[in-house]
């Protein structure tokens, strides 16, 4: 029955994995998930580190988790500022990624697609509006965008490869207690 739950489990952590394309918390809910059924499955006989899954395994499967977003907020304003944006560029960045994942979900009703392409395009507009705004030329804040969209895209592939170990942490930790 053990295997039987983890698989369980190892299904659920999945899906919320896939959630991550969609701009949703999925690597939060692997771990909220992952804590849930440890504590399900507590034995107060065994010490905490001899657990099925043990609290360590959590704390590092959280922390992990919180690398993963600053990483990925991170991505647009890097992106910005590599390719040459100011500040207001990487502001832009940050403000067109929420706009436009909001949007790009609603407008583009493509499963996952629409949420990418909102949230890169959203970083992308964001940057080359404020950086126009603030003074630069057209060139300039093009190629600020260009690297902001590129940026937020590559930030949201490193939240979803980090969302994969931690998928496999809970995994490993589940069939391997």
């Amino acid at each position: 029955m053990t295997y039987l739950y983890a698989a369980l489990l190892c299904t659920v952590n999945l899906l919320w994995l896939g959630t991550v394309l969609l701009g949703l918390p999925g690597n939060w809910l692997i771990v909220a998930t992952t804590a849930a059924y440890a504590w399900w499955r507590w034995d107060g006989s065994r010490a905490a580190g001899q657990q099925e899954i043990a609290v360590m395994t959590l704390c590092v499967m959280g922390g992990l988790a919180l690398l993963a977003e600053g990483l990925e907020l991170a991505g647009g304003l890097i992106g910005s500022k590599r390719a040459g944006g100011s500040r207001w560029g990487a502001f832009g960045a940050l403000i067109g990624t929420i706009i436009g994942a909001l949007a790009g979900t609603l407008i583009i009703p493509i499963p996952v697609v629409g949420s990418i392409l909102g949230a890169c395009g959203g970083a992308a507009a964001g940057a080359c509006v404020l950086e126009y705004a603030s003074g630069r030329t057209l060139t300039p804040a093009l190629k600020s965008a260009a690297g902001a969209g590129a940026g937020r895209f590559a930030g949201m592939m490193v939240k979803l490869g980090v969302g994969g170990l931690i998928w496999m942490m809970a995994a490993l930790a589940a069939f391997l207690p």
